[in-house]
């Protein structure tokens, strides 16, 4: 297979698991959401910075070190196996001592349980790093994408049935635990590597050089999403974390879906244009162009319907979260496309830029956020919507230095299809209200998807025909008619 079909294949498979997943999570969520509380989501979401960070650890930046290694050996595998698991029982034992400090520190008790419990996800991911890491360096995403979906199910039927039963926040934290555990079970099936008993200073010295940045940036860039979280749980109240938390979530299934999809498979891909930077800034305009089309009309069409939508599927006690989602999903237009720049100057090597810029991101959204404390919640929330077109900027300008990408011309292709996004939304509204404003509020959500695709399709056809070329090319990618080269 070539690589443009498996380029092709990676995407269709990513784009399988991704949505099956987020349905999967999507049923999960409603269900619990209608059976637990804010505050349940609320005490998993305050623990939500110690894990990722320490998740974040466990891996070091060596699974993007791995993947960015031309030909990676049996003992650059095994030797970073074992420093994972050292990692991650060192993580666990500072976790579970400082536990009873954290729920003393929110004044919430059973934080100190949840946390001990929590923490055995750090043992259960380390086991299946390199598993995971060995399938995305040969671009293996079918068995990957089995694997997620398999563990996902399982998880979510389990806690669906223990929320139920009563075990209340319990269940969030079971569905988490199952989620690692069953992958990693699933890893160790699915791919036959083993490690060998030997440890090499040498690679990890190698491969630190690399992944060390990239393990900095990302605990920078975790650390950020997550501190918002922190802080709302120490100035505010449980509640409103929960209510952040749900926001958050369904921000992320329309920013985050195709970005994942797209990012799982891009690193990868990148990596082998490493030293093909001409092709290598084509494929990234054409990624970044189709990305926006499909992202920024789904991120206006639910900030239309957002207050039907939440109170239809979660009813009418998560209301308050409406314009927390809303505020999020002007973030989530630039969200979705911030890291497709950063993993394509990721794969030519420059690490220890990237981590440059990405103390210079975190220090200035931290300052936005403690800014953005002082006028409630959703001053923080305007933050990190700030933070995200930030962050995008910063990594438009590196694919301009390093790729010759003209930020011009990057932020030309998206002006184009943002226009047409805004512009179909205010016709979508104004005609909503207009002629159909007295009816009930799920007719009118119905009128304006309808309206709204319509004038998006037509708006789009009439003011960016071009961008129907790049979907055209895509469709045929899908097809086989024409190949990554």
């Amino acid at each position: 297979m070539s690589l443009g079909q498996q380029t092709v294949s990676g995407v269709a498979w990513t784009t399988v698991q991704r949505f099956a997943s987020l349905f999967l999570a999507f049923v999960a969520n409603l269900v619990l959401a209608r059976l637990l509380s804010p505050d349940d989501f609320g005490c998993v979401g305050l623990l939500m910075i110690f894990i990722s960070l320490s998740q974040i650890f466990v891996d070091g930046g060596f699974g993007s070190a791995l993947i960015q290694k031309k030909e990676p050996t049996q003992d650059d595998y095994s030797t970073i196996f074992y420093w994972n698991l050292m990692l991650a029982t060192v993580l666990y034992l500072i976790l579970f001592f400082l536990a009873p400090v954290i729920a003393r520190f929110y004044e919430i008790p059973i934080l100190k349980e949840i946390l001990r419990v929590q923490g055995l996800i750090l043992f259960l991911d380390a086991f299946g790093l390199i598993h995971k890491n060995n399938l995305r360096k040969t671009l293996q995403f079918k068995k990957i994408s089995l694997i997620v979906l398999g563990a996902n199910l399982i998880a979510v039927v389990v806690a669906i049935a223990m929320a139920y039963n009563g075990f209340g926040v319990w269940c969030l934290v079971a569905q988490q635990l199952l989620i690692s555990g069953m992958s990693t079970v699933l890893y160790w099936i699915f791919n036959r590597w083993k490690p060998s008993i030997m440890f090499s200073g040498k690679s990890l010295k190698e491969l630190f050089s690399f992944g060390g940045f990239i393990l900095l940036s990302n605990m920078m860039v975790t650390f950020f999403n997550e501190i918002q979280s922190l802080i709302m749980g120490k100035l505010y109240t449980v509640r409103d974390v929960g209510l952040y938390t749900q926001a958050r979530k369904f921000e992320t299934i329309m920013s985050g879906t195709p970005s994942t999809v797209v990012n799982q498979v891009t690193f990868p891909v990148f990596s082998k244009f490493q030293n093909d930077i001409p092709q290598l800034r084509s494929i990234l305009r054409r990624i970044t162009k189709v990305m926006a089309f499909v992202v920024f009309p789904a991120m206006i069409l639910v900030i239309l319907i957002a207050k039907p939508a939440i109170v239809l599927m979660l009813t009418d006690k998560w209301i308050d979260c409406v314009p927390y989602f809303q505020i999020l999903c002007i973030g989530g237009m630039a969200e979705a496309l911030g890291d497709i720049n950063y993993n394509a100057v990721a794969a030519i090597g420059k690490s220890r830029v990237l981590f440059r810029w990405t103390c210079i991101k975190s220090v200035v959204g931290l300052l936005l956020i403690i800014a953005g404390s002082f006028f409630g919640v959703r001053g923080i929330i305007w933050a990190v919507t700030i933070r995200f077109y930030l962050v995008f900027l910063i990594h438009a300008s590196l694919a301009a230095h390093y790729l010759d990408f003209s930020i011009i011309t990057q932020l030309k292709d998206l002006f184009e299809i943002a226009a047409v996004s805004v512009l179909a939304g205010v016709v979508a509204y104004l005609v909503s209200m207009k002629v159909f404003g007295a009816m009930n509020m799920y007719y009118i959500a119905v009128i304006q998807i309808v309206i709204y695709i319509i004038a998006y399709v037509l708006l789009a056809f009439l003011l960016n025909r071009p961008m129907f070329s790049e979907v055209r090319y895509i469709k045929d990618m899908f097809l086989h008619k024409n190949k990554v080269s």
